[in-house]
């Protein structure tokens, strides 16, 4: 007989390490952890089980699950243009949205209110608690303008001259350490410049994205520029492929293509993001960008993701241009 044991928060209880690894030395037992927690990083669970176990990380609804839930049915492989109007109009709201499950049925203003409660919780106990900041403030203040920058560069002098500027006064040691428990709890992350080494990674600008957009949408005040947040939306489904295998390009004369991806075979794939094409110079440049990226990495898999194209000129077959839809739905 085997016995399932299924624990949820068990981080909260003082010493569950200990009982968790009693269990795992039993015969015919297997021991499920659950939790929201930062406690539970993978990190942590692999120190403590000592290799023996195996971390899911659980996202918000990508598209094709939101989708889903939605109740658009579609084979892959033969979308009708019924079909394909249905799944454009929800991916304008995907694109505001996000894919947190308890918010898919709300009201706007409803769903702003419950992921307020969750960045805030996350916050609260994700951070606060497990590094004993004593004054949450302006840590609170410093991750939300990171969320509103979402899809953009950031520095640590550069963070820390805006908080000192509007009046929070806080060194760089405490903005990078801060960053670092943001991505730790799982809200925001950051992509380094591709390099081939880590010390030239390290010194140029980092771009962040979300987890999510409806976090960008609860923390906004003014309009959300629709290109950043179709941008984090290609690095969410990103990241459910290639996790730290994700990169932004900055050529040689300065031009910037928003991802390079390898995979676990070097395979490498170049992906510029643009919300609307139709404008001849943004498409110009654009191609431009990418062109020269791949002239300078040796990289021949090229994509642009757009959403909008009233009409687009012809370019070499080298680079597809795929509606952000469809890439979205493409991964399993």
């Amino acid at each position: 007989k085997f016995l399932f044991l299924y624990l949820d928060e068990i981080q909260l209880i003082s010493g569950w390490e200990f009982f968790v690894d009693r269990l795992l030395r039993r015969k015919n037992t297997q021991v499920f952890l659950s939790g929201s927690s930062a406690k539970l990083l993978s990190q942590d669970i692999a120190t403590e089980m000592r290799g023996r176990s195996i971390s899911i990380e659980i996202t918000p609804f990508s598209f094709k699950e939101f989708l889903k839930v939605k109740g658009v049915k579609f084979a892959p492989s033969d979308i009708t243009t019924t079909q394909r109007v249905k799944i454009e109009k929800e991916l304008e709201s995907y694109l505001l949205a996000g894919g947190f499950p308890e918010t898919i049925s709300t009201s706007k203003a409803t769903a702003i209110l419950i992921i307020q409660e969750y960045l805030h919780s996350i916050f609260f106990r994700d951070v606060v608690e497990r590094h004993n900041v004593s004054d949450p403030a302006r840590l609170l203040f410093l991750l939300k303008s990171l969320i509103q920058q979402s899809g953009s560069l950031y520095t640590i002098n550069r963070v820390t001259d805006k908080m000192k500027s509007l009046g929070y006064h806080i060194d760089k040691s405490t903005v990078s350490s801060a960053i670092q428990w943001f991505n730790d709890a799982f809200c925001l992350f950051s992509v380094p410049c591709y390099a081939e080494s880590v010390q030239k990674q390290q010194s140029n600008p980092k771009k962040v994205y979300s987890i999510d957009n409806g976090l960008i949408q609860s923390v906004q005040a003014v309009k959300i520029d629709k290109g950043h947040l179709l941008e984090n939306l290609v690095f969410q489904e990103l990241r459910r492929h290639y996790k730290q295998q994700i990169f932004y390009v900055k050529t040689s004369k300065g031009f910037e293509t928003d991802f390079v991806v390898e995979s676990y075979s070097g395979d490498k794939k170049l992906i510029q993001v643009c919300y609307d094409l139709s404008d001849e110079e943004v498409f110009d440049r654009e191609v431009r960008a990418i062109r020269q990226a791949s002239e300078e990495l040796g990289v021949e898999d090229l994509e642009i993701v757009y959403v909008k194209a009233s009409r687009i000129k012809k370019i070499d077959k080298a680079i597809k241009l795929i509606p952000a839809w469809r890439f979205l739905l493409q991964y399993r």
